[in-house]
């Protein structure tokens, strides 16, 4: 896959990013989770602002072996949206925070005024938190499992109980049968956060289905 510059999505995130994830699926990849050395790794450039953790450098990689499919309004379904993977890149041309994820685990973050954009792990059983409050968001990833190795919904809403918001694994997991995926995106907009979550399905022969946008904060 090429990579590409960063703005090719922080530019539209920044202008109006429900409308640019309604048609187009921006995830930040990571099937094996991340350690703690990973995850603290300083990249050039980086800065360490007060009250928020640093952000990391990232690049985009513009993933053109699938199709992605986006609602329309009154036609059913349009086949002209396009995926991006963000990752960590200490050469990459963008700036952005980022919130991993790891097997019944949880990890948290505080965004802050040192970058525009924040990209969390995709999910398909986890579940995320937010507490908002002096220009700085604290948000948390959350992979916490039953006995059976299955991530558990109850446990997370406790897990959670802390954050002034929480959007659990079932809130986006049951849709089309249990096939529901979750990307969680940021976007600093004169000053303060907002943030998004998209639910997407996929199909085996690479076709991605934008099922859903919403605004959580």
């Amino acid at each position: 896959m090429p990579i590409v510059q960063a703005n090719v999505i922080a530019q539209p995130l920044a202008n109006d990013p429900g409308a640019f994830l309604r048609q187009n699926v921006v995830t930040f990849y990571m099937p094996d989770g991340i350690s703690a050395g990973d995850w603290s790794r300083q990249y050039d450039g980086a800065t360490v602002g007060v009250g928020a953790h640093r952000p990391h450098h990232f690049s985009v990689e513009h993933v053109d072996a699938v199709t992605v499919r986006y609602r329309g309004n009154l036609y059913g379904w349009y086949t002209d949206g396009r995926m991006y993977q963000v990752e960590p890149d200490g050469g990459g041309d963008g700036t952005a925070y980022f919130l991993p994820w790891k097997v019944d685990s949880g990890y948290s973050l505080t965004i802050g005024a040192n970058a525009s954009l924040f990209f969390n792990a995709m999910m398909n059983g986890c579940s995320f938190g937010w507490s908002a409050g002096n220009g700085i968001v604290r948000v948390a990833h959350h992979n916490i499992q039953d006995a059976n190795g299955a991530t558990d919904n109850g446990a997370m809403l406790q897990s959670l109980s802390g954050y002034a918001g929480r959007y659990l694994r079932n809130d986006y997991r049951l849709v089309e049968g249990g096939a529901g995926q979750s990307t969680v995106i940021g976007v600093r907009v004169n000053g303060q956060w907002q943030i998004w979550a998209q639910i997407i399905t996929s199909t085996v022969g690479g076709t991605f289905d934008i099922q859903s946008v919403r605004r959580l904060l």
